[in-house]
């Protein structure tokens, strides 16, 4: 569907959670595809991912939704440094490292 999608050079694609069954390999292969083409042919590629990690690092623009309602906007440095990601994320369990641009894994209780 993706390729058909491509074939027809829209300049607006949306998608929705389009790697969502992908094991990690193919999900990076589609995003970098989907940007690379969305560069090339100068298309705006609209999509819903729960794949935060990848949207962090392919992304050109996120739009966050913090599950109280409200959302951010912006590029993934600035969502990151501005503390957007881990307020929606963070827990006791997970944080979102600013510094290192990826959530880690607490280890509160272990030795």
């Amino acid at each position: 569907m993706i390729a058909r999608a491509l074939a027809q050079t829209p300049h607006l694609m949306v998608l929705d959670e389009i790697t969502a069954f992908l094991d990690l390999p193919s999900r990076v292969e589609i995003m970098a595809l989907l940007r690379a083409q969305a560069r090339e042919k100068r298309q705006i590629v609209l999509l819903s991912s729960h794949d935060l990690d990848l949207s962090l690092q392919l992304a050109d623009s996120v739009w966050l939704l913090d599950g109280a309602g409200g959302f951010s906007v912006g590029t993934p440095d600035a969502l990151s440094g501005s503390g957007a990601v881990g307020r929606a994320f963070d827990t006791e369990e997970i944080r979102f490292s600013a510094s290192l641009g990826r959530f880690e894994i607490g280890m509160s209780g272990s030795e």
